[in-house]
C-alpha cells in the first residue's frame, strides 16, 4: 500500500500515467485549483475512476499561487504522521523534494516520503508493487516508447528464462529485478 498526493495542476493528465497500475490497497489524491479545467471536467474523473482499482479522490483547492502545492505539502505531512506507509509527492515541481526530506527527516520512523514526476516512476522506483512481468512490461511501455518498451521486456524475459533453468527454481516475484540487474550489468 501507498498513498500518492498528485500535484494537478503541475501538467495535468499527464502525472496519473500508470494509475491502472494500483491496486486496490493504494491511495491517490489528486489536489487542483478551483480555476483547473482539466480535473474541474467530470468526464476526465470519471475516466480516470474506470482505470484504477485505487482509492481516488479529487482535492479542489481555492485558487493562488502555490496553494495547490501548500495543500499537497499540508495533506502529505498529515498522513506520514498517522499513518505507516510509503508516500509519494507526484510532480514536476522540484521543490517538492525538499518538502519530501523535511517530512521524511521529521517522520523517518513512521514512514518512507519521496517525490517523482509520474505515478508510473514512483511505481517504479517502489519495486514491491511490480508483482508480475505484465505490470513491470505496462510500466516500462510507459516510460518508453512502446516498441522499445517490448524489446526491452523481451529481454528480460528471456534473461528470466535462462535464469530460472539455470537454477532450477519456479519463476519468483524478484525474477523481474534480478533480470534487470543483469541486463543492466548492476
Amino acid at each position: 500500500m501507498a498513498i500518492y498526493f498528485i500535484d494537478g495542476d503541475n501538467a495535468p493528465g499527464s502525472r496519473t500515467r500508470g494509475i491502472e497500475n494500483l491496486t486496490e490497497k493504494d491511495i491517490v489524491f489528486i489536489f487542483y485549483a478551483k480555476s483547473n479545467s482539466h480535473y474541474s471536467s467530470k468526464d476526465i474523473r470519471q475516466e480516470l475512476e474506470k482505470k484504477t482499482t485505487a482509492q481516488l479522490s479529487f482535492v479542489q483547492v481555492c485558487d493562488g499561487k502555490n496553494a495547490v502545492d501548500f495543500a499537497v505539502a499540508v495533506r502529505a505531512g498529515y498522513y506520514a504522521s498517522t499513518e505507516d506507509t510509503k508516500i509519494f509527492l507526484i510532480s514536476g515541481d522540484k521543490h517538492f523534494d525538499l518538502i519530501a526530506e523535511i517530512i521524511g527527516r521529521e517522520l523517518a520512523d513512521r514512514c518512507s516520503i519521496k517525490r517523482a514526476d509520474t505515478l508510473c516512476i514512483a511505481l517504479i522506483s517502489d519495486a514491491e508493487n511490480i508483482a508480475t512481468f505484465d505490470v513491470a512490461e505496462s510500466l516500462i511501455k510507459i516510460n518508453f516508447a512502446a516498441r522499445e518498451g517490448e524489446a526491452f521486456m523481451k529481454s528480460v524475459r528471456e534473461l528470466a528464462i535462462k535464469e530460472n533453468e539455470q537454477f532450477k527454481e519456479p519463476p519468483k516475484k524478484k525474477t523481474v529485478f534480478s533480470s534487470c540487474r543483469a541486463l543492466f550489468g548492476r
